[in-house]
């Protein structure tokens, strides 16, 4: 039996963002396994219907997170902003207590923002796993560079993040370009510090995209950096497309490189599309959104929609003819696409959101780095013949790349892991 602690900074159910589909992944196929006794320290109440045994850790105190970031973070340069939200003495101490009870043979930190705590909380036994995600310091690079190019991305880089930070803050984050254009420089040097502390300190990092783990291996030649592909049940129903031209964009719309792709995929490219086929109509899945974005909706108002959350997206991803991907900035690998594969939907994808993934040798993926190009390969998508081609390589991919399958199999090897001596 593996006795196993996950040191977690959120509740990933429901399975409904791409950081929860991940994440959660990983938990179920932990809890799932007869040879594991799982322990789960959280920052975030689980539903008691999940039926996992968790320790709930006290969030620290405003007073000490104000303190963390003058006194951790901006003046002695120890910690990135996002993990002085998860920083505190006290709760490295009563995390420490807690798992020194269970006696782990692994511990599993969820991003370098409960990695933080390992000096404290591991024993000398237990393997240290750091789930990284995807490298937040890229991330956030990219989306300074983007933004020195005249577009206005900053405002949404905190993503899904932005909902741990006091009111006063984000309004002030929100507001203020030049104050988001400082920190984000001062963060990225943080995050990189502390994402590189956290390799060397682990066993093993997990990293999703397969680009970022050559990227990490190549400043970190002698650490043990894995790929994590996300694992994510086959869709049994049958796709029931009827040849008609409608083009699906998914994402949470709060999160910069979506908000940012669906605008100028609205204003670059489907002008163009609408006039090789004009029956052509698009609808865009996901919470959140901009003014800019509502105005652009409007003008096309016969042919978009913006359907916000929905609850499922299979059948309509099942019921499209593509789907689209035109991001021009992001990191690690885009939950959508995998969503799209497993409905056997083909992507008209830029290289940054097809970076990482399977399935552009093979046809499923169509990638386009100009809008010409990209309304070029909508257009041909619309052929019955050829989309029923790259439906069928689609499926292919997700079986063979992403199905639960054949991750819980690479999953398997990591939790083999042990300390070295």
């Amino acid at each position: 039996m593996i006795r196993i602690a996950v040191v977690s900074t959120i509740c990933p159910y429901p399975k409904n963002v791409g950081k929860n589909v991940i994440w959660g992944g990983i938990i179920d196929f932990l809890r799932a396994r007869s040879d594991v006794q799982l322990k789960i320290f959280t920052f975030e109440i689980f539903p008691e219907e999940e039926k996992v045994d968790t320790v709930l850790i006290s969030r620290p105190s405003t007073r000490q997170i104000l303190f963390n970031l003058v006194f951790k973070t901006f003046l002695a340069r120890k910690l990135s902003i996002q993990e002085s939200f998860f920083h505190s003495p006290s709760v490295g101490r009563e995390m420490a207590a807690s798992l020194e009870e269970f006696h782990p043979d692994m511990v599993i930190f969820d991003t370098i923002r409960t990695e933080q705590y390992s000096p404290n909380v591991v024993t000398e036994k237990s393997a240290v796993i750091t789930y990284l995600d995807d490298l937040f310091s890229v991330r956030y690079r990219r989306v300074l560079a983007i933004t020195e190019q005249g577009v206005a991305a900053d405002k949404f880089v905190l993503g899904n993040f932005v909902n741990k930070i006091p009111v006063f803050g984000r309004v002030l984050f929100e507001r203020s370009r030049w104050l988001r254009k400082l920190i984000i420089k001062f963060e990225i040097g943080a995050l990189e510090r502390s994402e590189q502390r956290a390799i060397r300190r682990s066993t093993a990092s997990l990293l999703i995209s397969p680009v970022e783990v050559d990227f990490a291996k190549h400043k970190n030649p002698r650490s043990e950096i894995l790929e994590i592909p996300p694992g994510m049940v086959r869709c049994n129903r049958p796709r029931t497309w009827s040849g008609s031209p409608e083009f699906i964009f998914l994402g949470s719309l709060n999160i910069a490189h979506n908000i940012t792709a669906v605008e100028w995929f609205l204003e670059e490219c489907f002008p163009l599309v609408l006039k090789r086929c004009p029956r052509t109509t698009l609808k865009i899945i996901g919470k959140g959104g901009s003014s800019k974005l509502n105005e652009l909706i409007k003008a096309y108002a016969h042919s978009v929609e913006h359907l916000g959350f929905v609850p499922e997206i299979e059948p309509y991803l099942l019921n499209a003819c593509g789907l689209v991907s035109p991001l021009s900035f992001g990191s690690g690998i885009k939950i959508k696409a995998i969503d799209a594969l497993r409905c056997g939907l083909p992507i008209v994808s830029t290289g940054v959101g097809a970076e990482g993934l399977h399935g552009v040798q093979e046809g499923a993926i169509f990638v386009s780095d100009n809008k010409e190009q990209f309304v070029e390969s909508m257009i041909s998508l619309i052929d019955p013949a050829l989309n029923n081609r790259a439906s069928v390589a689609a499926n292919d991919v997700f079986n063979r790349y992403y199905s639960v399958e054949t991750t819980d199999l690479i999953y398997s090897e990591i939790i083999k892991i042990k300390k070295s001596k």
